[in-house]
């Protein structure tokens, strides 16, 4: 039995070993590998010998910008700790231009090119994150987003409303210095529900009584609000607003 499981695991070493292949692109050696990116595309790493046993290979910045193609940019500071955090586990560096890449020496090759295809395969994963996740890296969109502008903001502030209740909104900005502009919430939603919308304006309707303040609902490019979610923030006075078209109301915001 061990012998035959022993036959298996070198039949499937070898049949790896046929399915790589290599051409000269320059400098490097594109190495093309059978393991499959989301796209169900084949990885390439890219090899250059730097000197004698010390060889650079790197993903060429593929994968990294694949990512901010397909609407997940690695510009915030979760999804730098996120992509850190995931580097470090395999021993991979992040350098200029979106490359990850390892050094190897002819003793070490294998384990390095497999930890950098590992590698390669778990940033893909970042663009499945889970829902919690991407709630906050998109939270973190709209807050670069406010940094561009250099507005300053305060996050998670519990504001009081006349049931005396505290609710918890994600971003507060404060009123304008000429009071042209109240308070403002900016409450970011990955993907707005019936229910999310229902709480929402619960709280909302609960403090906007007690103070001078105007609230906008940041949802995401291309999730369009179902017809009574719109209907909710217009009966309550809830501005919706995508985050492709969050510059519409940078006057408002800036002020």
């Amino acid at each position: 039995m061990v012998t035959n499981v022993q036959a298996l695991i070198h039949s499937y070493a070898d049949w790896i070993g046929e399915q790589i292949s290599v051409r000269t692109i320059g400098e490097y050696q594109e190495i093309t590998t059978p393991f499959l990116d989301r796209h169900n595309d084949c990885i390439q790493i890219y090899l250059k010998e730097l000197a004698e046993n010390d060889y650079l290979l790197t993903d060429g910045g593929n994968t990294i910008t694949d990512l901010k193609a397909c609407g997940c940019p690695i510009d915030t500071d979760k999804r730098l700790d996120l992509l850190h955090e995931t580097l470090h586990g395999f021993g991979i560096l992040l350098e200029e231009e979106n490359e990850l890449t390892v050094h190897a020496s002819p003793g070490n090759f294998p384990q390095r090119k497999h930890n950098l295809i590992q590698a390669i395969l778990a940033v893909n994963d970042l663009a499945y994150t889970s829902k919690q996740n991407i709630g906050q890296l998109f939270t973190e969109d709209v807050k670069q987003w406010l940094k561009n502008l250099n507005v300053r903001y305060i996050e998670k502030t519990a504001i009081f409303g006349k049931s005396g209740i505290g609710h918890a909104f994600d971003i507060v900005i404060a009123a304008s210095p000429d009071g042209k502009y109240p308070e403002r919430i900016i409450q970011p939603y990955n993907n707005l529900n019936l229910l999310q919308a229902q709480a929402l304006a619960f709280k909302w309707n609960d403090i906007k009584e007690t103070r001078n303040i105007s609230i906008y609902v940041v949802t995401k490019p291309g999730r369009a609000l179902s017809k009574n979610v719109r209907e909710i923030c217009e009966t309550y006075g809830m501005n919706p607003v995508s985050f492709d078209n969050l510059d519409s109301i940078a006057q408002q915001i800036t002020a």
